[in-house]
């Protein structure tokens, strides 16, 4: 019997379902051979109703109550945010603990010195749950290969959001509230809207899948704040769905590695997604191309992430992080400006004549061909939508047709630009 006993910090929705899940599936565990013992729990909200039954002498209120127990062998870090959770990770390490966390921030910033760390001191780290749904593929991510690209929606507050938008044709600060109730969203939704939270799961893919850290602020991070209904029906008119995609893709010695919301074409894997379904595709050099469908929001999914780590923890299973070197300087990131793509443009324009010349003109002046263009309905207030889609383009050469459009007279507002998402 491989037995571990278990400190755990956190009892939020991912907390709760680990305690749910430890509980229900206890006989089934010793039948495969391992007993999970959760010997104490650190929550700073004890007063706060939970449909748990645990023991009042589980509960700790001191983090050291656990990091210093000799007889605790697991730490579960399920508390979120920077801190206490960065100290409660490096003492847990410290004290030659295994160490398991859900926490994105911190493993994107930290990732490989916690693995050397808990390397060097024989315990293991886990983090399948920093990238919930994406651990179904851990092997393939770490040890397959070589691997050519990796995209995916990563965020399954963000497919709901924009899912929902369409189904229930509102718009989308109605379907946040909606998500917030379903708990499907935090009360400051931040994180997922604008596309942070992405952002710290494509940064660990990153490193895991092709030994690279995206510098600083240099990534391109863009999330759906700014995606309104409208371009949601515009799309389905033009034969798209819109999704929040995180990008990685390998060209010889350059990263291409973005978040960003995207026209995906309808049929496809990633248009297909409900609700808070995710994806991952993966192209590798050895299998082609593959991906699996997960679910991508609440407790369930990375609470069973977690579970997996401990067992993981138990049969002393070799950390996931890869063995190459942690960094490899030979590669860079391509700056933004050089990404080059097809392009959804949305002008708002008074109804005058010249209006599509003007803004053919910048774009011609440019370097950028028009595939298809579309005038809609004036609206109420005098305003006419114009939808273009563009050929190829690089960003640079977008960005100053942009400007320069954005100064005719006719031109009301800021144009609105999305990314076309074509296979890598």
């Amino acid at each position: 019997m491989k037995k571990l006993k278990i400190g755990l910090f956190g009892l939020g929705t991912v907390g709760s379902s680990v305690v749910d899940i430890l509980k229900a599936r206890k006989s089934e565990l010793k039948k495969d051979g391992y007993e999970f013992i959760l010997k104490r729990v650190c929550e700073k909200d004890l007063k706060k109703r939970r449909n748990l039954s645990l023991k009042r002498d589980l509960f700790a209120a001191s983090p050291a109550k656990i990091l210093n127990d000799p007889e605790i062998d697991v730490v579960i870090e399920l508390i979120g945010g920077e801190h206490p959770a960065r100290d409660i990770i490096d003492g847990a390490l410290r004290n030659r603990k295994s160490v398991i966390t859900a926490n994105k921030k911190i493993v994107a910033e930290e990732g490989p010195a916690l693995a050397r760390k808990a390397k060097r001191g024989g315990r293991y780290f886990g983090f399948r749950a920093a990238i919930t749904g994406c651990h179904i593929v851990m092997d393939q991510l770490v040890h397959g290969g070589p691997i050519n690209s990796v995209v995916g929606v990563f965020n399954g507050t963000c497919n709901y959001i924009l899912t929902r938008m369409k189904e229930l044709g509102k718009e989308q600060e109605q379907v946040v509230k909606e998500a917030q109730k379903l708990g499907y969203a935090e009360k400051d939704p931040s994180e997922d809207i604008d596309g942070i939270d992405t952002e710290y799961k494509v940064r660990i893919l990153s490193m895991l899948v092709f030994g690279f850290k995206p510098p600083g602020k240099r990534m391109l991070v863009e999330g759906i704040r700014g995606v309104a209904l409208e371009d949601i029906r515009f799309a389905d008119q033009l034969g798209y769905e819109i999704r929040l995609l995180g990008i990685l893709n390998r060209s010889r010695d350059m990263m291409d590695v973005r978040v960003h919301p995207a026209l995906v074409p309808q049929g496809t894997k990633f248009a297909m997604l409900r609700g808070v379904q995710n994806c991952i595709e993966i192209d590798d050099v050895l299998r082609g191309v593959g991906g699996t469908v997960y679910e991508g929001a609440g407790g369930t999914p990375a609470a069973s992430a977690v579970i997996q780590d401990v067992i993981d923890a138990a049969d002393g299973a070799p950390i996931s992080w890869p063995s190459r070197g942690m960094v490899e300087e030979k590669l860079s990131l391509i700056p933004g400006g050089m990404i080059r793509s097809r392009y959804y443009l949305l002008f708002k324009a008074l109804n005058r004549p010249g209006v599509l010349a003007g803004i053919s003109s910048a774009l011609a002046g440019n370097n950028i061909n028009i595939a298809k263009v579309e005038q809609k309905e004036e609206e109420k207030r005098g305003l006419v939508p114009i939808v273009l889609i563009t050929d190829s383009a690089i960003e640079a050469n977008i960005r100053k047709a942009l400007k320069r459009i954005s100064q005719i007279d006719v031109i009301k507002g800021e144009p609105k630009l999305i990314r076309i998402f074509d296979a890598l």
